[in-house]
């Protein structure tokens, strides 16, 4: 699948997943491709596949973007945003599959398809999803230059360390960083290194 977003495409790895209740996208990816990030006002409980609490998913969630299958179907989406294996990107939940109905899901021999009659009526097109992007990103727009007008003039200087994107980047290495040998071949024991 492609992800669409900011006239710019990114070819993800998706797991469809009867197993999950909602969709899920990579934290990691979300940064690097810059997603719309919207930090909720209360932390959600999110459990994974082996009920142990998410430490970071529950804080995050993208505004909706594009995901597409091949070149004919279109689904519109929010995603939480949590940690995620390297080998997967995004995960959609049980009723997304129960709504786009994908044939042959479950033989690998054949390519999956979305011919079932929502997806005939739904999602073959981007503007059966609402605005185009042109349109959606300078709504947007209009709203973080709003936002920007209403920040008092003596604090001005502060506006590049009050965006989203700089609330959540992680900060530069510098000289007096831990140097932390990783053994070749083995998993770090508390999560995934950070690049």
């Amino acid at each position: 699948m492609t992800l669409l977003y900011n006239n710019e495409e990114h070819p993800v790895r998706v797991l469809l997943d009867p197993g999950s209740s909602i969709p899920v996208i990579s934290f990691h990816k979300a940064r690097v491709w810059k997603l719309p990030i919207i930090k909720r006002p209360r932390i959600r409980t999110i459990m994974g596949f082996n009920s142990a609490v998410d430490t970071i998913g529950g804080r995050y969630y993208t505004e909706a973007v594009v995901l597409r299958h091949q070149e004919d179907h279109y689904t519109r989406l929010n995603f939480e945003l949590s940690t995620m294996d390297d080998q997967c990107d995004i995960i959609l939940p049980h009723w997304w599959l129960q709504q786009h109905e994908p044939a042959y899901f479950f033989d690998k021999t054949q390519e999956i398809k979305f011919a079932s009659d929502y997806c005939q009526k739904n999602c073959t097109s981007t503007l059966v999803l609402g605005l185009p992007p042109t349109e959606a990103i300078a709504s947007i727009q209009n709203k973080v230059d709003a936002a920007i007008a209403a920040v008092p003039e003596k604090f001005r200087e502060f506006l590049p360390i009050m965006s989203e994107e700089a609330a959540i980047r992680m900060p530069d290495h510098q000289p007096w960083d831990h140097k932390i040998d990783l053994k070749k071949g083995e998993t770090p024991p508390h999560g995934p290194s950070l690049r």
